[in-house]
């Protein structure tokens, strides 16, 4: 096998496959329907004529989230485990289809994902506008400041880049929360890429050798 090119791609979101052959996974697609209505919300997750149930979410070095909020997520191997197993290499590869020299963190859900369910994080009640917020700040930061982080000296793998880039957001958010949001002064973006400035300044000062 040709040497591979593993890549977590900052926010990689797409949709999902459940199908209806376990018994534990339509539970659990049950219960986060019958959490949602708990909450009168309407959960549209149904499975298909051919058994399928298609959830959207997004994908992270080792676990994906639902992108509604409904408390279903996905686990699997991070990149790390599978740089160093051919063996699942290969089955990621057969399972796709995909021979183009790359793995990335939804290739490894494809084969690899569990899906489980927690209501705890369910955030389709009334803490929903908050979760969204969070998501969104994940998001844009990653967008932002994911590949700078990652192309520090001493950050060598894309695990510690992903988690750093969370580490900032959800600090950015509380940050935001507890000192701007309401005043008119305070420019939701701008602080964000104010923040984003003084973050990576912060990061180069432990993982950048000049």
């Amino acid at each position: 096998m040709s040497e591979i090119k593993f890549e977590v791609i900052p926010h990689y979101v797409d949709e999902i496959i459940i199908n209806n052959l376990t018994k534990k996974d339509v539970t659990l697609i049950n219960n986060a329907v019958r959490t949602a209505k708990s909450n009168d919300l309407t959960l549209d997750y149904q499975f298909d004529d051919n058994g399928e149930c298609p959830i959207e979410m997004e994908f992270y070095d080792g676990i994906a989230l639902a992108t509604d909020g409904c408390g279903l997520y996905l686990t699997y191997p991070k990149l790390e485990e599978i740089a160093k197993s051919p063996a699942r290499q290969e089955s990621i590869q057969d399972y796709t289809g995909i021979y183009d020299g790359t793995i990335n963190q939804h290739d490894v859900a494809l084969r690899y994902g569990v899906l489980k369910f927690d209501e705890k994080r369910n955030k389709m009640s009334i803490s929903g506008e908050t979760y969204g917020l969070e998501h969104e700040t994940i998001i844009l930061m990653s967008a932002d400041i994911y590949q700078d982080i990652y192309n520090m000296d001493n950050v060598y793998d894309f695990s510690l880049a992903a988690r750093l880039v969370r580490d900032a957001a959800l600090r950015f958010e509380k940050k935001w929360n507890d000192e701007m949001k309401g005043n008119d002064g305070y420019d939701y973006i701008i602080e964000m890429d104010r923040f984003e400035q003084e973050e990576l300044e912060r990061l180069r000062k432990i993982y950048d050798e000049n």
